[in-house]
């Protein structure tokens, strides 16, 4: 898989000085919080996609680089790696580079097979640090990510070092969850119908602090939804996902 790392600047000739450059990737399966190191230096953090040169949407890091002239001589002497954080503990990738004219940079890690998998985490309320195992949730827009999830059967969830409990990962969990404050709390999710979506489709989510989510997003986190919402003239129906606490059945 290649990356480009474009200069942010024009001109013909690589920057002449230290700059900030977008390191775009082709794509989507990038592991999200996983950090560009040169030795040991930190450069940035793949975060979430972004309209870039073009309408499609690509994860991206925005880092400060050293001279153009010393590229070469840092890598070589250095490496250049992406280190994924995970549950399980810290993974290295190291990166290939090669050095087109004009200051373009493009970068090697291998088949996104071997990349760990990244877990959209939905999380609110939470007040201190918090760790699925060896590893803090990376912010990303309106949610959390998680790299690695599946690295291990069990992780422990803590709040400040201290334990709240264990989860249990199953496969169901690998796309998205839901990350509880409140052990042995019961939750409520609702798809919510607007217009001609159709009906609304509910469950309840309880028996552990992580929960898998059937839904790519919540636009309502542990408050309501609205009765009604604005949608396009040329739409024929509109959902909301709702996740609210709610009493536990039985």
């Amino acid at each position: 898989m290649l990356w480009t790392l474009l200069l942010a600047c024009g001109g013909g000739n690589p920057d002449p000085l230290p700059g900030r450059r977008t390191l775009t990737f082709a794509s989507d399966a990038v592991p999200l919080g996983a950090e560009l190191m040169l030795g040991k230096v930190y450069l940035g953090k793949i975060v979430a996609p972004r309209a870039y040169g073009d309408d499609r949407e690509h994860p991206y890091i925005e880092a400060h680089t050293p001279l153009a002239s010393e590229w070469d001589s840092l890598i070589a002497e250095q490496g250049l790696q992406l280190y994924v954080h995970t549950p399980c503990g810290t993974m290295a990738f190291p990166v290939k580079v090669d050095h087109p004219e004009r200051g373009v940079m493009e970068a090697d890690i291998g088949p996104a097979s071997a990349w760990p998998s990244t877990t959209r985490v939905w999380m609110k309320g939470w007040e201190g640090t918090v760790h699925v195992g060896l590893a803090e949730p990376s912010p990303a827009r309106d949610h959390y990510t998680l790299n690695g999830l599946d690295c291990a059967s069990t992780h422990a969830v803590l709040l400040d070092g201290q334990q709240l409990g264990t989860v249990k990962v199953d496969t169901s969990m690998m796309a998205d969850v839901f990350l509880s404050r409140k052990p042995g709390a019961c939750y409520r999710l609702t798809k919510i119908g607007y217009g001609d979506t159709g009906a609304d489709k509910v469950q309840v989510l309880s028996g552990q602090l992580m929960m898998a989510l059937p839904y790519d997003r919540v636009d309502y986190l542990l408050q309501e939804a609205p009765s009604t919402v604005v949608a396009d003239p040329l739409e024929t129906g509109k959902y909301k996902v709702e996740l609210v606490e709610a009493v536990c059945p039985g």
